[in-house]
């Protein structure tokens, strides 16, 4: 939990401040060292072209690189232990803020393009989508099967919560300390922070007995997919493995009720789906950022708190309008659905049927599960 507490103030933090800093730099670059003022810099269409070509590039090196390794960090995490995975990204992430903070921080010294290697080394092992899969298997090893979507759910409103705080909290320091980097540097102490504690207080998740399972079961795979892969190019068996991965979401055949017959099952598609719908729309914020800065000339501090706002307004969505919503269908769903009179446990064992019993036995359990796993967050894995 501290992990992603960390993880998303960090993120939060600096969301705003990166806009204003990048829209300085372009202006000196374009003004050859003229400071014409920071609102006309915002408002000016040239210097918004040039940031926006900017945040695109910084974008596909991201995405690109994340998508090619985290599959790979993925792995290894699993034959060789989720922590020190968690230590090699989040070593990634300081090492991003140090030459963010040393590209920024001195202009006159380093190119401006030499940004991109913040997001490459953040990208090569694993970035944000890297540490949140690593941090959901270590759940995953420490908390009962029954109970698991409680506990994420709890950590994704922790993860939206942070990343709502972080952008306010960044404005009140660039507020107190008049000076822009003072995000950035309080960004940089959270990764440090979070990598001494993986790196010092953090158990293994995992057991040596199934570390060496994993990498036995990897090592068997490897030896069958050469045999296959014999006659094959390696750059074809490169991209396939890289597409590989994505057959997770297909569509599974599975049997029909009341029928011989089976069908195919969308669900996971549609929520793969549904959430890269919902990843585009985040994607969008340095687009309305800009628009921010180019129509209205607001700073660092305005942006911090209009992120801060959304991210309030997607907490309350997620904590109130749609389990409301949610209970509202399930009331109209349950009114149309017949009712059939309530059974007695003797009427039920006279009749042998213990399905209803069991059915009860198992909800009773998850609940019980759910409340010890609630606990377990707060203590680190045991075994």
């Amino acid at each position: 939990m501290l992990n992603m507490v960390c993880f998303s103030l960090g993120i939060g933090l600096v969301s705003a401040p990166k806009m204003e800093l990048f829209t300085q730099v372009i202006c000196q670059h374009i003004t050859f060292g003229h400071d014409p003022g920071a609102e006309e810099c915002r408002q000016s269409t040239a210097v918004q072209k040039q940031l926006a070509q900017l945040n695109t590039i910084l974008s596909l090196v991201t995405g690109t690189l994340c998508i090619s390794t985290t599959a790979f960090w993925g792995g290894i995490s699993d034959r060789y232990g989720r922590r020190g995975a968690l230590i090699l990204n989040m070593l990634s992430f300081v090492l991003g803020d140090v030459i963010f903070i040393a590209v920024l921080r001195y202009p006159s010294r380093f190119p401006l393009l030499l940004v991109v290697f913040s997001p490459f080394f953040e990208g090569l092992f694993g970035g944000h989508p890297g540490n949140q899969s690593i941090s959901a298997a270590y759940l995953g090893d420490c908390t009962p099967a029954g109970s698991r979507a409680g506990i994420f759910s709890i950590l994704t409103a922790i993860l939206f919560g942070g990343i709502a705080a972080g952008p306010a909290i960044g404005s009140l320091l660039i507020t107190y300390t008049r000076t822009i980097f003072a995000p950035f540097y309080a960004a940089l102490g959270l990764h440090v922070a979070q990598g001494l504690f993986f790196l010092i207080f953090l158990p293994e998740s995992m057991s040596p007995q199934r570390k060496l399972q994993a990498q036995h079961a990897h090592e068997q795979k490897m030896k069958r997919k050469a045999a296959r892969n014999r006659q094959r190019l390696w750059g074809v068996d490169f991209l396939r493995g890289l597409v590989s991965p994505m057959g997770l979401l297909a569509p599974r055949r599975v049997p029909i009720p009341n029928s011989n017959k089976t069908g195919l099952d969308w669900s996971l598609p549609l929520v793969a789906s549904a959430s890269a719908i919902y990843a585009m729309g985040i994607a969008l914020y340095p687009v309305k950022l800009q628009y921010a800065q180019l129509e209205f000339g607001w700073s660092a501090v305005q942006l911090g708190n209009l992120l801060s706002f959304i991210g309030l307004g997607r907490i309350i969505a997620l904590l109130v309008a749609i389990p409301l919503i949610s209970s509202i269908l399930r009331r109209i769903t349950a009114a149309s659905v017949p009712k059939y009179p309530a059974m007695s446990a003797a009427a039920l064992d006279r009749k042998g049927s213990t399905a209803a019993r069991d059915r009860l036995d198992n909800e009773t359990r998850l609940v019980q599960d759910h409340s010890k796993s609630i606990s377990m967050l707060f203590h680190p894995c045991q075994f």
